[in-house]
C-alpha cells in the first residue's frame, strides 16, 4: 500500500524539530481531510495537508485533563498499536494496522494529542513580557491604587527570568502633567512618570500606580529594552470633585419665539472637565428657560439665566431683542491689526467679515437700499488726515465715491440721504477746519452747503433729515469755543442753533428726534432743541464719538457702551437702546465695534 507522509513542523516546547506521518494514500483521498487542530503541551498546533507550523497560542484546542483518556479510546476503537520512537530525531514512525472512517484530521490531532501526553509539564504562565497584574485601574485624579502593578517575564520555556531590565513608564500626559505616575516596589510612593528596575527570582518588577491631576485616558507601557519586548496598559482618571461652574456664552440675545442654548460646564480644582446635571433658572415672562440650558425668547427685554450645582452658581445676561441688520468696524487693539468690518443679526446671528482695506476708517452708514456701505478712509495706509469717500459692495468691493482733483484736504463723516441722491460729508479745505459739504451719490456736482471755515472753525458729522430738507451738523463756531448742534436749510442755506451742546447728531427716520452725544453720554432731543434727556454712557471716545444709528422704525437706536472688561472703557461693545423707555439689550459678543450702522431695509 502506497504512503503519503505528511512533515509536521513543531515549534514550542517538545524539544524535537519535526515529525514524518505516514498514512495510507486510500485514507487521504477517501476522507478529505483538510485541516484540524491538536494540542503540543498547552500549545494549540493548527495544520492543513501539507506543512503544519504550530502556534505559539497557550491556550489547549481541548481540556488537557482529557487528552490520555480521548487518544486511549481511539487507540481501542482503532486497534492501533503506537509506536513512538526519537523524540529528538526529525521522524516518527507510526503504523497503524488498520484504518476506519476517521478523517485526517482527528486521526492527526489524536496522535498529536498522545505527543502531548508523554510527560511534558505545563507552562506556567505566558511566555514573553506581560502585564500580570494592577493595569486597568479605574479612580480619580491624585488617587493611589491599592493594587500593585507587576510586569512579569517569562522565556520561551515558560520559565521565569531573573535580572531582566524593565522599564515603566506613563506614555499619556495631559494639560497638567503625566495622567499616571509610578513608583517602584510594593510600598513606594508613586512620584515620577518612569521607573526602571530587574526582575527578581520570579521574573516579576512590582511597582505602585497613582494618578496625577489631569484626567482622561492615561497609558503605562512596559518594555524589555534588551528583548525588543513590551506591553501596555490603560487606566481611566476621572476628575475631581467640582470646584468650579461656568455659563457661556457670557452674554446673548434671542429673537421672540426663537431658542438659544447656553453651555453650563463644571470643572474640579485642576481644571478638568466634569460631567454634571445642572439646575437652570431665568428671569420670567422675558424668556423660558429648558432644563437642557435652551432659553425660548417670550417678549423683547433683558432677562438673566442662571445655572446652580448646590451652593455653586453662575448667571449671564440674555436680551430679547428686534430684529434687524447692524454693521460696524471692527477697531483694532494691537498696534498693525486689520481694521475690517462686519454685518450681523441683532441676535448675533449671521455674523460676516468684509474686508475692505479699512485704514484709519470712519463713519460707516449704510445706504438705503441696504446693499452697500459708506465709509471714508484714508486712500494711503498710515495717513489719517487725508481721508476720502468710498463706497463698498457686501463682497468688499470699494469705489471711491469723488476724485481727488477736489479743492479739499480730507473728506469725513460721509451721511446719504434717505432717497440716495446725495452724500453729506465735512470737507476739510485745510488741515484743522472743516466745512459742510455734498456731492451726488454718483460723485457728481460736489459743493459746499455750510459757511465757508476760518483755520479753526470746524464744522462736522452733518446728518440729514428724512426729507432732505435740512442737515443737523456739529460746529465749533461758538463764542466760547465750545461745540453746538446747529441746522441748516439745504434750499435757503439758513442756519439755526438748537442751543445744545454737542456732537455726532443723528436725525430720526421719522424726523421728529435727534440723538446726539455729550460728554461720552449719548442724548436725545426735539428737532426744535426741546425735551432733551439723556439715554445711556458711551465709551471715552477721545474727541471722536460713535454716532447712533437708527432702526427703521425710529423706535430703538444702536449705540457704542463702555466694556466692563480690560479694555474698558476705550473699547467698547454695542448695544440696542429703545428711545422712548430707556431700556438697553448689551450686546455682548460685539467688543472693540464701532461705528454701528443700522440697515434701513429687513
Amino acid at each position: 500500500m502506497r504512503q503519503v507522509w505528511l512533515r509536521l513542523r513543531v515549534l514550542g516546547r517538545m524539544g524535537f524539530d519535526g515529525i514524518a506521518l505516514p498514512f495510507p494514500k486510500a485514507a487521504l483521498t477517501q476522507h478529505r481531510a483538510t485541516e484540524g487542530a491538536a494540542n503540543i503541551g498547552q500549545a494549540c498546533v493548527r495544520f492543513r495537508l501539507g506543512v503544519v507550523d504550530a502556534q505559539h497560542r497557550y491556550g489547549s484546542c481541548g481540556a488537557p485533563e482529557a487528552r490520555c483518556e480521548a487518544i486511549a479510546s481511539t487507540a481501542r476503537s482503532l486497534g492501533t498499536p503506537f509506536v513512538i520512537a526519537g523524540l529528538r530525531t526529525a521522524r516518527v514512525r507510526v503504523r497503524a494496522s488498520r484504518w476506519r472512517r476517521l478523517s485526517l484530521g482527528m486521526a492527526v490531532g489524536q496522535l498529536l494529542l498522545g505527543l502531548g501526553c508523554r510527560g511534558v509539564a505545563e507552562p506556567s504562565g505566558p511566555i514573553g513580557l506581560t502585564i500580570a497584574a494592577g493595569g486597568g485601574g479605574r479612580d480619580t485624579v491624585l488617587a493611589r491604587l491599592a493594587t500593585p502593578l507587576v510586569v512579569q517575564y517569562r522565556d520561551a520555556s515558560g520559565r521565569a527570568r531573573s535580572g531582566v531590565t524593565v522599564r515603566i513608564e506613563c506614555v499619556s500626559v495631559g494639560a497638567y502633567g503625566p495622567r499616571v505616575i509610578l513608583g517602584l516596589g510594593e510600598n513606594a510612593e508613586p512620584s515620577g512618570s518612569v521607573v526602571t528596575d530587574t526582575t527578581d527570582a520570579e521574573g516579576q518588577v512590582t511597582g505602585r500606580v497613582g494618578f496625577g491631576q489631569s484626567a482622561g485616558v492615561g497609558w503605562v507601557r512596559a518594555t524589555a529594552p534588551a528583548l525588543g519586548l513590551s506591553d501596555s496598559t490603560s487606566y481611566v482618571v476621572l476628575p475631581g470633585t467640582v470646584a468650579r461652574l461656568t455659563l457661556a456664552p457670557a452674554d446673548t440675545a434671542v429673537y421672540v419665539a426663537r431658542t438659544v442654548t447656553l453651555r453650563g460646564r463644571t470643572f474640579d480644582k485642576w481644571g478638568n472637565e466634569r460631567q454634571d446635571a445642572l439646575e437652570w433658572s431665568a428671569t420670567a415672562e422675558i424668556v423660558e428657560m429648558g432644563a437642557s440650558g435652551q432659553i425660548r425668547g417670550l417678549r423683547i427685554g433683558r432677562a438673566m439665566a442662571r445655572a446652580s450645582l448646590g451652593a455653586m452658581s453662575d448667571s449671564v445676561g440674555v436680551s430679547v431683542v428686534p430684529s434687524g441688520v447692524i454693521a460696524a468696524m471692527f477697531f483694532p487693539i494691537a498696534v498693525g491689526d486689520a481694521q475690517y468690518f462686519v454685518m450681523f443679526n441683532t441676535d448675533g446671528t449671521g455674523m460676516r467679515r468684509i474686508d475692505v482695506g479699512a485704514d484709519c476708517a470712519h463713519g460707516l452708514q449704510w445706504s438705503p437700499t441696504g446693499d452697500r456701505l459708506l465709509f471714508g478712509r484714508n486712500p494711503l495706509p498710515g495717513i489719517c488726515f487725508t481721508q476720502r469717500l468710498y463706497t463698498a459692495t457686501l463682497a468688499g468691493t470699494v469705489a471711491k465715491i469723488r476724485p481727488d482733483t477736489a479743492p479739499l484736504a480730507g473728506e469725513f463723516w460721509p451721511r446719504m440721504t434717505a432717497d440716495g441722491q446725495w452724500v453729506y460729508f465735512s470737507g476739510r479745505p485745510g488741515h484743522q477746519n472743516g466745512e459742510i459739504w455734498r456731492v451726488r451719490a454718483n460723485g457728481a456736482d460736489p459743493e459746499r452747503v455750510g459757511p465757508a471755515a476760518d483755520f479753526y472753525d470746524l464744522d462736522q458729522h452733518p446728518s440729514p433729515s428724512p426729507t432732505g430738507a435740512e442737515v443737523v451738523y456739529a460746529s465749533t463756531r461758538a463764542p466760547d469755543w465750545g461745540i453746538e448742534l446747529r441746522v441748516i436749510n439745504t434750499t435757503t442755506r439758513l442756519i439755526r442753533d438748537l442751543g445744545i451742546t454737542g456732537m455726532s447728531p443723528s436725525w430720526s427716520p421719522q424726523g421728529g428726534l435727534i440723538v446726539f452725544l455729550r460728554n461720552d453720554r449719548y442724548y436725545v432731543v426735539g428737532t426744535d432743541g426741546s425735551g432733551e434727556r439723556g439715554l445711556v454712557d458711551s465709551r471715552y471716545s477721545a474727541g471722536m464719538p460713535d454716532p447712533a444709528s437708527w432702526s427703521p422704525d425710529g423706535r430703538w437706536i444702536v449705540v457704542v457702551t463702555p466694556d466692563a472688561g480690560g479694555y474698558a472703557p476705550l473699547y467698547g461693545k454695542l448695544a440696542l437702546v429703545e428711545v422712548e423707555t430707556g431700556l438697553i439689550l448689551p450686546l455682548g459678543w460685539t467688543a472693540q465695534l464701532t461705528y454701528p450702522s443700522w440697515r434701513p431695509t429687513p
